[in-house]
């Protein structure tokens, strides 16, 4: 938004393509500027499952002892997380792991979703950009930090 400001003269009307939500602040900036804004819905999420090969992975590697490292990239992706593993019985596993996260809003989500402490916060989340190669280089360092494969 800083950046948009900052090239001086506005655009009278802003077309914003998503997911069938989101961007909602974006588009309530706009509108307080007298930007008429459109919105286009161009695909739909759904809801995430795990079949039976990926829970008993996951369980292997909670008998093997490993410490997971989760990337978050959106709110839904955590709240869906957050499902699946209570969903089988997963979640203390993923309470205890790692998470790399690509923007700021998305520690506190974590934080309250997963009853998180600020200590348990500063040990355990990390930030990186949402380029794919800032996202690679925080969960490699996070792995290096707990010794995992």
């Amino acid at each position: 938004w800083r950046t948009l400001q900052a090239r001086g003269e506005l655009p009278r009307h802003v077309l914003i393509i998503r997911g069938q939500s989101g961007r909602d602040w974006f588009a309530d900036q706009l509108r307080q500027h007298g930007i008429r804004v459109s919105i286009h819905a161009a695909y739909c999420r759904t809801q995430a499952t795990w079949d039976d090969d990926l829970v008993s992975q996951l369980r292997r590697f909670v008998a093997s002892g490993c410490v997971p490292v989760i990337v978050c990239t959106s709110e839904e992706g955590i709240l869906a997380l957050v499902r699946l593993a209570k969903q089988h019985d997963l979640y203390s596993w993923c309470v205890n792991g790692r998470f790399v996260v690509t923007h700021a809003r998305h520690q506190e989500v974590l934080v309250e979703q997963f009853q998180l402490g600020a200590l348990q916060k500063s040990r355990q989340i990390f930030l990186s950009g949402i380029q794919d190669d800032a996202i690679l280089d925080a969960v490699q360092s996070v792995c290096k930090s707990i010794s995992c494969n």
